[in-house]
């Protein structure tokens, strides 16, 4: 898992980033989660493209994906600012496009590629929590008893036990 900024300018970074890491590790096993620098000189709303930059290279796009990795369930997303953390989202936003390069740096390529602004940042976190916010509400397999043959003899009697599997 490469969880956030694995470079800026993916078009042209991400392919020699991911040839540096499958020297290491088999790119199929390279699952990229991308921050907010993995937009820079890039589009806050291409995520297909950035999925495809990782395919090229024979690794994935962690954006919104359950990867489960040794019986491991991970949940991947930016998961964006929650400007209302301090509880004044509007003048956080202000700031944040005064001062932060992600809004001089990110562009919104249905909005004729215009900067972004926080507002879409702000429905990128809202997409990005309800993704999650559902995940986490889905029931997990639950761990079951392989069979009573594994267990031992003493222990197959208790009335309680397939609930205590071992």
């Amino acid at each position: 898992m490469i969880a956030g900024d694995l470079t800026d300018k993916p078009r042209v970074r991400w392919k020699y980033a991911i040839r540096h890491l499958a020297r290491h590790i088999d790119p199929g096993r390279i699952h990229i989660i991308p921050g907010n620098h993995g937009y820079y000189d890039f589009q806050l709303d291409r995520d297909h493209r950035l999925a495809g930059i990782a395919d090229e290279e024979g690794a994935h796009l962690g954006q919104k994906a359950e990867v489960a990795v040794a019986g491991v369930r991970f949940l991947c997303c930016s998961l964006w600012t929650d400007f209302d953390l301090a509880g004044d989202a509007k003048d956080a936003q202000v700031v944040a496009r005064e001062k932060m390069n992600d809004y001089r740096y990110i562009r919104n390529a249905g909005a004729v590629y215009r900067k972004i602004q926080p507002h879409e940042t702000v429905r990128a976190h809202q997409d990005h929590l309800a993704w999650l916010e559902d995940r986490l509400a889905r029931p997990l397999e639950p761990h079951k008893l392989p069979a009573l043959q594994s267990q031992r003899t003493c222990e197959r009697r208790k009335p309680r036990q397939p609930a205590y599997a071992r």
